[in-house]
């Protein structure tokens, strides 16, 4: 990842499109083909979508933020979606009434991918 835009951009596409909380196979090539999927959708879930994305977005930057300045590598994948729930937690603090219920939703989501993805400790 470090100095190579294009590759956190290309981790980004594909990681949306695979991503299991959004319930969908789509793969966008480009940010604009990711824009012009959203524009399909009708306006509450296109918010929360535009949410998840900045979450994302948001997370990606912390970590590559880390990596660069710090050197710091995350442990895990999973340690990804640790940072988005917290991420998601801290925007629902802030956001409408009607879009509180679809953040929770979207947290209790990540919560499940996260403890699905996170090592087994094994404790004697």
């Amino acid at each position: 990842m470090r100095g190579g835009g294009g590759c956190l951009s290309h981790f980004f596409l594909l990681f949306l499109g695979k991503v299991r909380i959004l319930g969908c196979s789509w793969q966008p090539l480009s940010f604009a083909h990711f824009y012009a999927i959203l524009s399909g959708f009708s306006r509450k879930p296109r918010r929360l979508l535009w949410i998840f994305f900045v979450v994302l977005a948001w997370s990606l930057w912390l970590i590559r933020n880390k990596l660069t300045v710090e050197s710091k590598v995350i442990r895990q994948p999973a340690d990804m979606l640790y940072k988005m729930l917290i991420c998601l937690q801290l925007w629902k603090l802030n956001s409408r009434a009607k879009d509180k219920e679809g953040i929770e939703w979207m947290a209790g989501e990540l919560r499940a991918l996260y403890l699905s993805m996170a090592p087994v400790t094994n404790e004697a």
